[in-house]
This record gives structure tokens, sequence and C-alpha cells, in this order.
């Protein structure tokens, strides 16, 4: 089993894992296995776990507890544990669109992370190197955008990560489809990144602006 070792020194954003958890939907007892199997979060005296969504948990952990679950539980579970965490985070305040969503899903995702106590996203000086990779998307065509996806997480996860990006931008079911490109290389073989491929239907729009909150709701105790 990999033990992430070379992240040791980073975090993660309580309220990413808050989205974890929530992926579970009903069955949150088996987050809790999963989480507290490497001391993340605690228990209060029902045994139920607590999350604090502004706190910061070790990522090294945090990639283990995915690492399992992948390997004990369906793709499925996978899959909507990154709906979850996506309808859960904090957006940049321009990505209220598809096209801003594509764009800026990298900087969302730094925001997130930190290194010693630093985060990865600074409002003034961008980015900061790092060894958590990235999110590049691009645009292809009027109707298609890519998103190739070079980072320590499951192919599932990413993919749920944009499905669940969509249902918080309201984007109307079927109207994008998101296709993992069986061409390219996947995490899930060896590969270093995979490529998601996001296909707009009719009367889609890239630059359709939602209502969306670019702040998350709530939650601290499950």
């Amino acid at each position: 089993m990999r033990d992430f070792s070379e992240y040791r020194g980073y975090e993660v954003y309580g309220l990413s894992v808050v989205g974890f958890v929530k992926g579970f939907a009903a069955f949150r007892s088996i987050a809790t296995t999963f989480l507290m199997r490497e001391n993340i979060g605690t228990l209060d005296r029902e045994g139920t776990i607590v999350i604090e969504p502004h706190g910061w948990y070790p990522l090294d952990g945090y990639l283990r507890a995915f690492n399992a679950i992948a390997r004990e539980t369906g793709e499925s579970v996978v899959r909507q544990l990154g709906v979850g965490v996506m309808q859960n985070v904090h957006w940049p305040k321009e990505a209220d669109s598809l096209e801003g969503m594509v764009r800026l899903i990298n900087v969302g995702y730094h925001m997130h992370h930190r290194r010693d106590g630093v985060p990865l996203h600074d409002p003034v000086k961008g980015l900061t190197p790092s060894l958590i990779g990235s999110y590049e998307g691009r645009k292809v065509s009027d109707s298609v955008f890519v998103i190739e996806c070079a980072n320590p997480y499951p192919c599932l996860f990413d993919q749920g990560l944009v499905q669940g990006g969509l249902r918080r931008l309201g984007v109307k079911p079927g109207s994008v489809t998101v296709t993992h490109e069986a061409s390219r290389p996947c995490r899930a073989k060896d590969g270093e990144s995979c490529t998601l491929r996001l296909q707009l239907g009719p009367g889609a729009e890239w630059g359709i602006r939602s209502r969306v909150s670019t702040r998350p709701g709530p939650g601290i105790r499950f």
C-alpha cells in the first residue's frame, strides 16, 4: 500500500474533508472508519466524527484514506466523494460559469492545500510550486473543453469533482457530458495524469452565469 510519505508537511483544508464525509450520504459511518484510521477528525461522545471546516489535516493521511476507499468500496463511492467535495469547498469568485469553473479549477485546488503552514495559493503572488500537481483546463472548440488532471487524487474522484461542479452551477442534467479520454493516460493504469472531456449538448453555453455562491454552506459535525 502506498504511504504517500512524499506529501508529509502538506495539509488539506477542512472544507474538503467536510465534502468527503458528505459524499458518503447516509453511510457516513464508513467515512468515519476510513478517516479515523488516519487520525483525521475527532469523535464525540456518540461516536460521530467531528471535522473542523476551517482546520487543516495531513494530506498524506487523507490520500491514504482515498486509497483504502478505492480498494474496499465500489467506483461509484469514489466518484461521489468528488461530487461531495466540489459542492462544499470555496470557489474563486470568478468561477460562476462553466467556462470559469474549467479555467479556475486549479486555483480552487491550490486554495485548499498548504505546505508547512503556508497556503499554496496567494491572491497576490499566485500559485506556489509544490508536489500536489494541478488541473489544467483548456478550450478545444465552442462545444468542448478538456481538463488534464495531474495530481495524487484518484481518477474517479476527479470525475466526480467535475460533475459536482456542474451540479453546483445548476447545469441542467444531461446538457454537459463528462467522459475520460480513453486514448490518453490514466492514473488508474499507472499513468501520471487523466484527461476529462466536457462536451456541451444543445442549448448549453460555457459562459452562462449561474447564481451559485462561491461560499460553501456551513457544516462542522456529522
